[in-house]
């Protein structure tokens, strides 16, 4: 239990000794604390049996600690309590670290790679945009605001590194007062453009005049805009989200400026609805900002200079005096829409778009489109190990599971791809002696004995290094269950550290407190590694034992669940790895020679396949 928090309250009650009739109550306590802040369960049965006396039974504080881990507790402050055999940080959070998706990937998945260029948005505008530019401010304006609406519009502005910022309080006057202002002497601009405030506001209150939130006098509308994403996906977002827009106006640089009309009385009620919407929005990559009612946008028909795109044109494309003002209640039917990808009504389309692309890509990198297997005529047939698929090598007790594990771990390496390994059996010394005997050319027993020879000593000391930065990352705690691989898989996978995962092997895998029979708890594992491949986009080598019929050991599930099965038999210095299981790719065996004072396997370069032209019957 190694690192494992405990609040200082719960140790107090472990270090206390408790009344009968209390104990129940008190072990409750305990283990929804302990639970909550990331014991295992059977650490925290194991804590509790060895708090309280044999006349509290083992099936109580299972019932107990069954009870804890259904309630989903989160953990307590780290300020608060202690840590076992640990002086270092809180452990992290039981909360799944998530893989880091881009506002770009986040779009494309919901939009299906649909796009839309200025002049198709265009087209959709409800009204029709003047060729004068010096018309659009005030269309915009004689269209969306009243005529007592008083309308903030600033030039002024000061440089941040290469960026200008609004400065000072700039010019508030009437709507029509702008609108015969614009008529009689032009759009206002300075070298940055202009800004115009989108909510008609008093006098400003704040620095150099400028108003603030407080200033606001109608909460109209709302600002919509992306620094991070293309113009072509911003309209394409803009199009199909469906929302009250009732202007888009291009900022001159890189960024489409959507006016949101919004229903609210106060400036509570605006943020409130600003913060809802923006944090569905956010991953699309919408600024989180805009939640503030005071906020400037780009006045249409002003041209800038600095930072511009496209000649700094700040362009009205899109005029909607009809939208709709969004409410709060509107809010959960934006969540509902953004959950899954848009429908059209044709829902191959976005498939058959990528189709090509993808094809290409996978031509032009055809032989090697997965993690290298270790095994050249396997790659040649299935391009190697896929991403999200889950391969189940099994073998009898001793039979060279691991063995064949690291020899694709290895691979893996060699190839540059990180690696995610859960040495259930062994431990990570061991498993980094594997590696020395397999670089150094050392005799395995050498490292039971150590008798080295001089030359494996000199061998050994040249290679540490370079095994020292392998990113070959070893779990090999005896308690690692289905949610401790999940969440050390999405870390090291959001940080773009590994690209396979290996488990050896399933039967060692902490199934947790479950009533269930052995066979449905390891099915329930089987379920969730799967699961695990597929959400992480990546493949995951799975071990697992063969039982005395040389069937996989306690559950038929794990073959059912896998995309690869293969079952792996040593007859003295030579190993077959025989695929009895492929989905996609042709059954067949590979022989490879073994060295078994190494522990290297070396391929045999047969063709698994007699000829490859011809389809051939695989299991699906």
């Amino acid at each position: 239990m190694n690192g494992e928090y405990i609040p200082q309250a719960t140790a107090e009650k472990l270090a206390t000794p408790i009344q009968k009739g209390g104990r129940h109550k008190a072990a409750m306590d305990i283990a929804f604390s302990l639970i909550g802040n990331g014991m295992p369960e059977v650490a925290v049965f194991a804590t509790l049996r060895a708090k309280f006396e044999a006349d509290v039974t083992d099936k109580e504080l299972n019932d107990v600690v069954s009870w804890a881990k259904n309630q989903n507790p989160t953990p307590c402050s780290p300020t608060m309590g202690r840590f076992i055999g640990s002086s270092s940080q809180p452990r992290r959070s039981l909360a799944t670290v998530k893989p880091k998706v881009s506002p770009a990937e986040k779009s494309d998945w919901w939009l299906g790679g649909y796009r839309m260029s200025v002049e198709d948005f265009g087209r959709t505008s409800p009204t029709a945009i003047p060729a004068p530019p010096a018309e659009y401010a005030a269309l915009a304006l004689s269209s969306l605001y009243r005529e007592d609406d008083a309308m903030n519009v600033v030039c002024k502005f000061a440089m941040q590194g290469d960026k200008a910022r609004p400065l000072g309080g700039g010019k508030t006057m009437s709507r029509d007062e702008w609108v015969r202002y614009f008529g009689e002497k032009g759009v206002p601009a300075s070298d940055a453009g202009a800004w115009l405030r989108l909510n008609p506001c008093g006098a400003g209150s704040g620095k150099d005049g400028a108003p603030t939130d407080a200033d606001v006098t109608r909460f109209a509308m709302m600002l919509l805009e992306s620094d991070v994403l293309p113009i072509d996906v911003q309209l394409a977002l803009l199009d199909r989200l469906k929302l009250p827009v009732a202007a888009v106006v291009l900022s001159g640089g890189a960024s489409a400026h959507a006016w949101l009309r919004v229903l609210a009385d106060t400036a509570e009620q605006f943020k409130e609805l600003a913060k809802s919407l923006l944090a569905l929005l956010e991953p699309f990559g919408f600024d989180p900002a805009n939640c503030n009612p005071s906020r400037l946008c780009r006045l249409p028909g002003a041209t800038r200079v600095i930072g511009s795109e496209n000649g700094g044109e700040q362009r009205l494309i899109y005029l909607n005096p009809g939208a709709k003002a969004l409410a709060q209640s509107g809010i959960a039917d934006i969540a509902a829409r953004l959950e899954f990808p848009f429908d059209d009504g044709k829902p191959l389309k976005a498939l058959a778009r990528a189709a090509t692309s993808r094809y290409e890509r996978m031509y032009e990198n055809r032989g090697r489109l997965g993690i290298p297997t270790g095994i050249p005529d396997l790659d040649a047939v299935a391009g190697g190990w896929k991403d999200g698929h889950t391969i189940v090598i099994a073998g009898e007790t001793g039979g060279g599971k691991t063995t064949v594990a690291m020899h694709c771990i290895a691979a893996a390496l060699e190839a540059g791809h990180g690696v995610l390994m859960f040495s259930l059996e062994m431990d990570r010394e061991e498993i980094f002696d594997l590696i020395m005997a397999r670089r150094a050319n050392v005799n395995r027993n050498h490292f039971n004995t150590g008798h080295f020879t001089d030359i494996e000593i000199a061998e050994m000391t040249s290679v540490v290094g370079e095994l020292g930065n392998l990113p070959l990352y070893i779990e090999d705690s005896s308690l690692t269950g289905v949610e401790e691989v999940r969440r050390r898989a999405l870390q090291l996978k959001a940080d773009n550290r590994i690209a396979l995962i290996v488990v050896d092997y399933i039967q060692f895998v902490n199934p947790g407190m479950t009533k269930d029979n052995r066979e449905q708890q390891i099915a329930g594992i089987s379920h969730e590694l799967r699961s695990i491949a597929r959400e992480t986009h990546m493949p995951m080598i799975v071990l697992s034992q063969l039982n005395d019929e040389g069937k996989l050991r306690e559950s038929r599930v794990i073959a059912h669940n896998a995309n690869i099965v293969a079952k792996v038999e040593v007859d003295g210095n030579v190993v077959t790895v025989r695929l009895i299981k492929g989905r996609g790719i042709p059954c067949g065996e590979y022989t490879l020679d073994f060295n078994r004072s190494l522990g290297v396997l070396i391929p045999r370069h047969k063709p698994a396949v007699e000829d490859q032209d011809i389809p051939t019957r695989h299991n699906s």
